[in-house]
Formats: C-alpha cells, sequence, structure tokens
C-alpha cells in the first residue's frame, strides 16, 4: 500500500469520527501542509453536519489548489445542490466528476439520475442509472446503490442479488452502514406491499424510459389500463406524451389508433390530430375531427366549427372555411369565429366586410389582434388617421414589436418620420 493510499484511508471520515478528524485537518492548515485533500476532507465533514455552505466553501478551495481533482468537484456539487437548491450549477461539478475519473463514479452518476428525475427527464435519468448499473466494482458502497436502483424499478430478483453482495462486503470491510441498510430494508417492505398498479407502473415505466424493451413497456401501460379503470387515463397519458415528446409521431398515431379500439379516448383524438398536423397531413386531420364531432367526444379545445375552419383556412381553401367560422357564428356567436371570418375576408380581398367582422369581434372582446388587423386594412387602404386610431387601441393591450413595427409605418406614411424613428426603435428592443 503506497503512503497516499494509507493517508486517505487513515482520513476515513464518517459522522461519529468527524470533529476528532477536523482537529487533524485543521492541524495540516496551521502547519502550511494543507492539500487539495486536506480541504476535500475538511467539505466531506461539514457535508456530513448538513453545514451545506462551509462544505461548498472548502470545496472550491480544494479546486484551486488542484484543478484535476474531481472529489473536490463533487463536493462542490453537493454544496450548490443543497445551497437553495442550485441544481444547474451543481450538474456542472458533478459532471465534472465524472469526466476527470472520480474513483467511486456511480455517487455522482447517481447524483445527476436524480437531478434528471427532479427535470423530468426520465430518459436522461435512466441513462444515468444504467451507467452506474454497467461499473463492475466490488465494495459494498457500489452494491447498496444499485440495490436501491433496482428496487425503484420494482426489480425485486437483481435488489436481492446486490443487497446480500453490498452486505458480504461490508463484513469484509469491516463496517455495516446499518442506517443504510434500515433503509433499504424498508424499500424492500414497500416494494412487496405496493398494490398492482404501483408496482407495474414503475416497471412499464422503466422499460419505455430506459429503452430496455419499449414494446414491453407499452404493452404493459395497456395492460394496466385495461385492468385499473381508475388509472387508465395515467397510462395513456404517459404512453402517448413519451412518443410526442420524443417527436415519434408516426408512433404516437400508432398508440392514439391502440387506445382507440378499446376507449374512445379523447386525448387520443387530440394526439392523433396534432401528430397529423405535424406531419402535414391536413386531410387526416379534418378526418379526426369530423370522427369527433360526430360521435360528440367531449374535448378541451376550440369548437369543431372552429377547429375545421382554421385547418381549411391554413390549406387557403377560404371559401370553405369562411363556412364553418358562419357555422359557429350561427350556433354560438363569441369573439373568435369573427376574428378568423375577417381573415377569411381579408384574404379573399373583400376588406369592407373584413373590417366588419373585426370590429363585430371586439364587440364580444378586446384583443390586439383584432385591432392590428383593422388598422392593417386601413393603413392598405391609405386611410391613415384610422389606421393610427386603431393600432394606438391595440398597443394599449399590447406593446409589442408587431404592433409598434406596423404604427412606425403608418407614421412613415402620414411623413411624421420622428415618431416613426421611436416606434421602431422600440420594436428592435423588443426583438
Amino acid at each position: 500500500m503506497s503512503k497516499t493510499e494509507k493517508k486517505n484511508k487513515e482520513l476515513e471520515i464518517t459522522f461519529l469520527n468527524g470533529v476528532w478528524m477536523w482537529f487533524k485537518l485543521q492541524k495540516e492548515i496551521q502547519s502550511d501542509k494543507a492539500t487539495s485533500q486536506t480541504y476535500v476532507h475538511l467539505a466531506e465533514i461539514y457535508l456530513n453536519y448538513y453545514m451545506y455552505r462551509l462544505s461548498f466553501y472548502h470545496a472550491l478551495k480544494a479546486i484551486k489548489l488542484d484543478k484535476s481533482n474531481p472529489d473536490a468537484y463533487y463536493y462542490a456539487g453537493f454544496g450548490k445542490y443543497y445551497l437553495k437548491n442550485n441544481v444547474p450549477v451543481a450538474k456542472k461539478y458533478f459532471r465534472k466528476a465524472v469526466e476527470l475519473g472520480m474513483k467511486r463514479v456511480y455517487i455522482p452518476l447517481e447524483m445527476l439520475a436524480i437531478i434528471a428525475i427532479q427535470e423530468e427527464d426520465f430518459e436522461k435519468s435512466f441513462d444515468y442509472k444504467k451507467q452506474v448499473l454497467s461499473i463492475n466494482e466490488e465494495n459494498s458502497v457500489f452494491y447498496f446503490m444499485c440495490t436501491y436502483i433496482y428496487i425503484q424499478s420494482f426489480m425485486l430478483k437483481e435488489s436481492l442479488e446486490y443487497f446480500f453482495k453490498g452486505i458480504k462486503y461490508s463484513i469484509l470491510e469491516r463496517k455495516l452502514p446499518l442506517i443504510g441498510i434500515f433503509f433499504i430494508i424498508c424499500f424492500f417492505i414497500q416494494n412487496f406491499t405496493a398494490n398492482y398498479f404501483y408496482k407495474n407502473y414503475c416497471r412499464a415505466y422503466y422499460l419505455l424510459y430506459s429503452g430496455e424493451s419499449k414494446e414491453e413497456g407499452e404493452k404493459l401501460f395497456l395492460e394496466i389500463a385495461e385492468k385499473h379503470k381508475k388509472y387508465k387515463e395515467c397510462c395513456y397519458n404517459s404512453l402517448l406524451d413519451y412518443y410526442y415528446e420524443k417527436d415519434d409521431y408516426k408512433k404516437c398515431i400508432d398508440i392514439a389508433n391502440k387506445i382507440l379500439i378499446k376507449d374512445k379516448y379523447w386525448k387520443a383524438y387530440e394526439y392523433k390530430k396534432l401528430s397529423y398536423m405535424t406531419l402535414g397531413q391536413e386531410d387526416k386531420v379534418i378526418e379526426v375531427i369530423k370522427i369527433m364531432q360526430n360521435n360528440n367526444i367531449q374535448t378541451e379545445d376550440e369548437d369543431y366549427n372552429i377547429q375545421l375552419g382554421k385547418i381549411y383556412l391554413a390549406k387557403e381553401n377560404f371559401s370553405k372555411a369562411l363556412n364553418y367560422f358562419n357555422k359557429q357564428i350561427i350556433s354560438s356567436p363569441s369573439s373568435h369565429p369573427f376574428l378568423y371570418k375577417g381573415m377569411c375576408l381579408e384574404r379573399l380581398s373583400d376588406y369592407e366586410n373584413a373590417i366588419k367582422a373585426y370590429n363585430t369581434s371586439l364587440d364580444y372582446e378586446k384583443s390586439d389582434l383584432a385591432y392590428y388587423r383593422i388598422a392593417n386594412l386601413y393603413y392598405l387602404e391609405k386611410d391613415y388617421q384610422k389606421a393610427l386610431e386603431c393600432i394606438n387601441n391595440g398597443l394599449l393591450l399590447n406593446k409589442d414589436s408587431y404592433n409598434y413595427n406596423l404604427k412606425g409605418d403608418i407614421l412613415t406614411a402620414m411623413l411624421r418620420i420622428k415618431e416613426a424613428n421611436i416606434c421602431y426603435k422600440k420594436a428592435e428592443n423588443l426583438g
């Protein structure tokens, strides 16, 4: 055993021997023998006693003395993590500890996995956990950490295997972390007593987000939804969200279709509609909306006539779009159908009726968009005074760059150049 290894073994710090170690390390500092590792050990002591600010301060001192010391970055990460929960900075320190090849690299990796879960980046979290499980190291800390990871995913066989290895190596190392073992046993009890839904939901999540077997994860989510009706929406949403957020729109449509075979769930229709829209298949979107309309599927989105009208408006089929907006006006008049009707008429160059539709929209609800559209039409017709009045009304509701740019154009046409430049400057500052 080398001198350095002996010294590190001597400085194995626990909660109980922390005070004695603190005096020993202070002597090193007073005698000018302090190294980066001296401050790392002090950071560890302060961390053990929940003195996070002091722990972070000493970790920074360790980094200053040796920028290649991975342990220093690790403790700096912990300090920042607990100080006002400064997660983004903590993440950088933990990554640096991993990058520099910290001896027990699985500890910062597990911290990064925890942070990823807090940020709802489950895939990244599973990636870090997979890195931990791929490490081949024989010590109790590593085995207990693997136990904890497998317990979280309700993988009982694997968790027990690593738990017994952890006990075995604790005895060989002549230390038995009773508190840690107690908590793991509590997790085992929770594992045994957890209901069918929770066990299988966690397992399905693991299979899907870890990438171990997406098909098995999908199948398990759908099985849970069938057996536990009160949790079905939770399971459906987990599947639909996953593929939509992954930009796998075809798979999202496939999952929606599987759900709709058994259950006319409104969100499955919504995801199907959104996926087709993103893929640029407007005709398919229209089909989905019409099916929802015919089956009277409840939705949180706009009325069906408005949805159909907006799609035909995007397809530049203005007469058909106008037909749907008029249907909505007859059945349930409000600000939105009149606003969209104005857009259709504007595109058909019927400016007079477009302005009337926009004004009717404003009777129901004040909107800077309606004022902007009216102001723009008056500007095109060279009625600059009315255009200026409208854009000023719009700016009272929303001082954004579009409104200031149009006001600048109107004032330029009125030869009020100085005022126009002020508007353009405001628009530029707003981005």
